[in-house]
């Protein structure tokens, strides 16, 4: 794959990054989140799991609190309330002192990925029309959630001729195609290249 557009729901009702749902549990294999169907979690879902950390500047004493992606988990037992998934992707991103692993008390958010290849050509920002069934899905992912925001990141690898500019152009359209012609209003969609 040669990159990959993600589509994370924001629980919350601004951009910042907010708790959306926890991790109440951890078990050998199993991680219980406190998010289910009654808020549009399917068997399937992929959740990405967060974990809020204090990092203090390289000048001066100033700490300041940001959140780091810990992994991924897969829905495969899903409650009204309670969602049980197992690790798909774990990141080596966590600090050097945090252990490499899904905590009690991590937060996830509901998160879609879809190759890129399936969206646009290589190396450019104009829509394939095979990637419009895609999209639909996108669109009734975002909408299930009933999300309050939505960010639209795009990847690529690192072949691409200027890549920020690309993956930024890209998210650009995928944006105008989820406003214009699946009806979402335009400040829920957060593009990010």
């Amino acid at each position: 794959m040669r990159g990959f557009v993600l589509f994370l729901i924001l629980l919350a009702g601004t951009s910042a990054v907010v708790e959306a749902a926890n991790v109440t549990k951890v078990g050998d294999k199993d991680i219980y989140v406190d998010i289910g169907k009654s808020k549009g979690v399917q068997i399937g879902t992929n959740l990405n799991v967060y974990r809020t950390e204090e990092i203090e500047s390289e000048f001066g004493k100033m700490r300041f609190t940001t959140q780091v992606f810990v992994g991924r988990i897969l829905a495969y037992k899903v409650a009204d309330a309670e969602t049980v998934a197992r690790v798909q992707l774990m990141t080596s991103s966590v600090g050097e002192d945090a252990p490499k692993a899904i905590l009690k008390g991590d937060f996830v958010r509901p998160a879609l990925v879809v190759p890129a290849d399936d969206l646009f050509a290589r190396d450019g920002s104009d829509l394939l029309s095979t990637g419009i069934p895609a999209l639909k899905r996108v669109a009734h992912f975002i909408s299930r959630f009933k999300a309050l925001k939505v960010r639209v990141e795009v990847y690529t690898d690192s072949d691409a001729q200027d890549a920020t500019k690309l993956t930024r152009a890209q998210a650009k359209v995928i944006r105008e195609w989820l406003e214009n012609d699946a009806g979402f209003k335009g400040d829920s969609l957060i593009p990010v290249g």
